[in-house]
């Protein structure tokens, strides 16, 4: 069997009707194989800086930007598949493809590969009527905001796209590191749960994910992402997707409300191992754990 890779689509890829219609005109086959549905890209945001004569102005680049996330989708694509984006994004004179780590709706990250521009150029390139229009349905076909969207084609800086944070231990109000939250001018939204487990790594809870348990925590709104995230980052042990000495990664994770709202939050979620002395909090709350709860 062929071997495959995860690639993640954004910007015109994401639109089926439009990259089959490019397949028909240049005599290749459709790249992308199956679908594992909408995801996101961490710490980068889409702005409008590269020129397409085909599409007869500015079309979709990726460029950092810490706290944001690109809307996407992820997809297996084969080494014929991949040859095949090759050749629409004109690799690698025009985009060039790079390693990247994703994040699904479950809070998983996974290791995938995209395009990002090769020489963009310093200022707003105005953008097509009929490009937008393309993009838009893609979002739109994978439950997507189109916020962002709309404001990269304004050219404006987009808001951040998820903009709260979820707290489950030290983080939370009257806790030890609190006043970091105070610092950076955050505001408490609601309690809030989560799945998971919650596990006693002595000083400070783990959260892992991947469980129907439930874990009790706050949720904050954070004014201004791309100052806080460096702080809180530090703080959690951080380094960067995919880096062996993370202790915790940030993760886009799903919370519930007290008032039973669902909303996309960001979460430190613990990668290490965790060990038999390390056990479980059964009660998911970090304040109301008690020797007599807590087991292996």
């Amino acid at each position: 069997m062929t071997a495959s890779v995860l690639y993640f689509a954004y910007g015109s890829n994401l639109d089926e009707t439009d990259l089959r219609a490019w397949c028909g005109r240049n005599g290749v086959e459709y790249p992308l194989g199956k679908s594992h549905g909408r995801a996101w890209l961490p710490d980068m945001e889409c702005i409008f800086d590269l020129y397409s004569k085909a599409r007869q102005g500015g079309v979709l680049d990726i460029h950092r930007r810490v706290g944001q996330c690109v809307p996407g989708a992820l997809f297996e694509v084969d080494v014929s598949g991949l040859a095949v984006l090759d050749r629409k994004e004109n690799a690698p004179v025009s985009y060039q493809r790079l390693p990247v780590n994703v994040l699904l709706p479950d809070g998983r990250c996974v290791a995938a590969v995209t395009y990002q521009g090769v020489t963009p150029q310093t200022e707003y390139i105005e953008p097509h009527g009929e490009y937008v229009e393309i993009v838009r349905r893609g979002l739109v076909a994978y439950d997507h905001s189109t916020v962002q969207l709309l404001a990269s084609v304004r050219g404006t800086c987009p808001d951040i796209h998820v903009d709260r944070l979820f707290v489950y231990g030290t983080l939370m109000h009257a806790e030890v590191r609190f006043p970091l939250l105070k610092h950076v001018g955050a505001h408490m939204c609601s309690n809030a749960t989560t799945g998971g487990q919650l596990f006693d790594l002595g000083t400070y809870p783990g959260l892992r994910l991947g469980s129907n348990a439930v874990v009790h925590g706050e949720v904050y709104h954070l004014p201004d992402m791309e100052a806080a995230m460096p702080l809180f980052d530090n703080v959690e042990a951080f380094y960067g997707y995919g880096m062996s000495e993370n202790e915790y990664e940030r993760r886009i994770i799903s919370v519930e409300l007290e008032d039973g709202t669902g909303m996309q939050a960001w979460c430190y979620v613990y990668v290490m191992d965790v060990l038999p002395s390390q056990r479980m909090i059964i009660s998911g709350n970090w304040r109301h754990r008690m020797e007599n709860e807590i087991h292996r």
